[in-house]
């Protein structure tokens, strides 16, 4: 049961992580949606900022879904199903 639970916090953070991404992609896209004029400072606009750290959280969240799925299909025995 132990590593029944450990499966399901680890994927409990992967959809966290997951979600944070498509939130900073969704900030990236309503930003350059917006046109924010670009600072001087900056050499990149902040909207590609946020939508190049959202695709690398959003790629971590599947990752870490994708290996939650496929250890769970090799350790986890199965259950059939009721009549």
């Amino acid at each position: 049961m132990a590593l029944a639970e450990g499966l399901r916090r680890i994927r409990r953070i992967g959809k966290g992580i997951l979600w944070i991404g498509l939130a900073f992609i969704a900030i990236a896209v309503g930003l350059g949606l917006m046109r924010v004029p670009i600072s001087e400072v900056s050499p990149a606009p902040i909207f590609m900022i946020f939508g190049v750290i959202g695709i690398y959280l959003w790629t971590l969240g599947v990752i870490i879904l994708l290996v939650v799925w496929i250890t769970e299909g090799f350790l986890l025995p199965r259950v059939p199903p009721d009549p």
